[in-house]
């Protein structure tokens, strides 16, 4: 992953903003399939999971990226979301998300589950690979782990 001094930005919580639509926006891009229905039980979940986390990043006042984590034991997280504004991609802001929750939570191990487009993000951040095999007619999915050596 990317060190910190390659990033200018800052890591929030984002849990008191979900209703922002800059946020918003980011969470749609997480969706397969966004609708506002969708995109209200996400945030519902968001708000009312006592294991979920939600960091974001923002460069001169802007949200440019986000991170949904599932604390699922201590030490132990899943990656339910991750986005990155189109503009703003292949910055290292993705990997400066996930370096800042693996600091921030004292994290041992992270796990995601994703299609085909993030393995390569995920691989260049150090996690190892796996296919899951079609979950959905014509979509194979991966299972991505990472664990502090």
């Amino acid at each position: 992953m990317e060190s910190e001094s390659q990033t200018r930005g800052t890591v929030t919580d984002l849990l008191p903003y979900l209703d922002a639509p800059p946020l918003r926006a980011l969470l749609a891009l997480t969706l397969a399939h966004p609708t506002a229905e969708r995109l209200e039980a996400v945030c519902i979940w968001y708000r009312t999971d006592p294991s979920s986390r939600l960091l974001g990043y923002q460069s001169k006042g802007v949200l440019i990226g986000c991170l949904c984590l599932e604390l699922s034991h201590p030490g132990d997280a899943i990656i339910r979301a991750i986005a990155v504004a189109p503009f703003a991609r292949r910055k290292g802001i993705g990997s400066h998300l996930l370096q800042q929750s693996i600091a921030t939570f004292s994290l041992t191990r992270l796990v995601a589950k994703t299609d085909r487009d993030a393995v390569e993000f995920y691989r260049r951040c150090g996690f190892t690979i796996a296919s899951l095999g079609e979950r959905y007619p014509g979509v194979e999915r991966f299972l991505c782990s990472w664990a502090r050596e």
